[in-house]
């Protein structure tokens, strides 16, 4: 059987902006987030490993003013796992 081992990497930055049109708006953004990738498939089974946010930001992707005062909605901290995949 073949063996297919893959990589990947992503990149992704949002740059500061305010939130909403208001008069002193909250900052959203400012960050980078990597995220890593790495698998292998022998036949019809793949494995990969991955890493989300591999650098463990605290980034802001919503601010906004609410009723009970700003509220502010963060990207998800770094989040590791495996995925097994099976073709027919």
């Amino acid at each position: 059987m073949p063996l297919a081992p893959s990589f990947g990497i992503s990149y992704r930055y949002l740059s500061r902006a305010p939130g909403e049109l208001a008069p002193n708006p909250q900052i959203q953004g400012g960050y980078n987030l990597f995220d890593l990738r790495a698998g292998v498939t022998i036949g019809p089974v793949g494995i990969a490993a991955f890493v989300e946010n591999a650098g463990n930001v605290r980034g802001i992707s919503q601010a906004t003013t609410g009723i009970r005062g700003p509220q502010q909605f963060l990207v998800r901290p770094r989040m590791i796992g495996l995925t097994l995949d099976y073709k027919l």
